[in-house]
């Protein structure tokens, strides 16, 4: 399907292009061993919206009224550019240098660089997002008020420059685009106490988290083509673990700032890489590491922002196993023939996995010889 070219003008006259500009280091499109990544793909994929821009001459882009825009920053010495730029030019990189769509600049390693010359850099190129797989640099980053994310090491994903771009940002809400002030009150007071005070605050917005602006600037690209989904090759989507009620608050807080998703998914806790998977994710922002590697298993381009209390250690993929339920319920302590003469039987209380878990792909536990550990036959029945 041939998508339609951006309406420039439902844009402010003020308005300053590039639209949008993501900064990005090496390490997003390129591994240490020079194996390129997925980052490649997907960023391979927001630089081709351009070709739904405004045309300048010779039928490219009009540089100075560009969509989108890539700008690598390397914080490291100059003796490194040929590599990278030899990796660049096998990996298809040209035709965005030549459209003035892609530029690379290397500022040096040292702490002066990292703290002081960076955070210039963003500033002069008005950077909407910073992606890095340098923990320690994004954290610095989002503490100087920059919307950034933390990427991981998966190979590339084969991609048709051929095909007609879409390009799919998803977006967790709760310490992303909104604070994580919800999520922290959930962790210090449970579960019970946290839905009371959702559901008494759901017409009190949440302020803007850490993405909140570059999320209203992606609406703002969509706001360019019809409403219509199947004719945008922009999709802004959200996907939150919020369930039923709770949901309200986020939706009271999107329409304050003027986001209007194409799609919305409330998980209720379930797993999201089989969700992000089916829906077309081309990168996913979430503060959790959790929900991170469920997506990354899947294939999904997922990025952490490391944000709020919970995530003062660094960015790291963790098993994407849940916890199983330890709920406690009555059953017959009993001996196999081999060890059942050296104590008696009594009724006890033993410790099994409620028949709930079953949704997790895990079996319930069995009523088993305290002895020996050999399963027994008589008293593995459901209670």
């Amino acid at each position: 399907m041939k998508y339609p070219q951006a309406d420039l003008s439902k844009l402010p006259e003020d308005t300053r292009f590039p639209l949008l500009c993501i900064v990005i280091t090496p390490d997003v499109l390129f591994g240490k061993d020079g194996i390129p990544l997925n980052g490649i793909t997907f960023l391979k994929k927001f630089m081709n919206l351009h070709q739904y821009g405004p045309k300048g001459e010779l039928g490219f882009s009009d540089t100075k009224r560009l969509l989108v825009k890539v700008s690598v920053i390397a914080c490291e010495k100059p003796d490194k550019v040929m590599d990278f730029l030899e990796r660049l030019e096998k990996n298809g990189f040209e035709e965005y240098f030549d459209q003035a769509l892609f530029e690379v600049c290397f500022i040096g390693d040292d702490e002066y660089a990292i703290t002081q010359e960076l955070p210039f850099q963003l500033e002069m190129l008005r950077a909407d997002l910073f992606l890095s797989a340098d923990d320690e640099l994004v954290r610095i980053v989002l503490a100087e008020g920059f919307a950034a994310a933390t990427t991981f090491t998966k190979r590339q994903q084969i991609f048709s420059l051929e095909e007609e771009t879409i390009c799919n940002f998803t977006f967790d809400f709760d310490g992303v685009v909104g604070d994580a002030f919800s999520d922290e009150f959930f962790e210090e007071h449970g579960l019970t106490a946290y839905n009371t005070n959702e559901s008494d605050k759901r017409d009190e917005p949440l302020t803007n988290g850490p993405l909140a602006n570059f999320a209203k600037k992606i609406m703002l690209l969509r706001s360019l083509f019809p409403e219509d989904v199947s004719l945008s090759p922009v999709i802004l989507a959200i996907n939150t673990v919020r369930g039923s009620v709770r949901q309200m608050r986020v939706l009271k807080t999107m329409q304050v700032m003027g986001i209007s998703p194409d799609k919305y998914c409330g998980t209720c806790g379930e797993a999201k890489g089989p969700i992000l998977h089916a829906s077309g994710a081309d990168i996913f922002f979430d503060d959790s590491m959790r929900n991170v590697t469920s997506a990354l298993k899947y294939g999904v381009f997922a990025v952490h922002v490391p944000f709020g209390e919970k995530n003062k250690k660094k960015s790291e993929p963790v098993e994407d196993t849940p916890k199983p339920c330890q709920k406690t319920v009555k059953a017959i302590q009993e001996f196999c023939e081999g060890c059942d003469d050296e104590e008696d039987e009594e009724n006890t209380t033993q410790t099994r996995k409620c028949e709930n878990c079953t949704r997790f792909g895990l079996k319930d536990g069995l009523a088993t010889c305290v002895k020996c550990g050999k399963p027994s036959e008589k008293y593995n029945k459901k209670t």
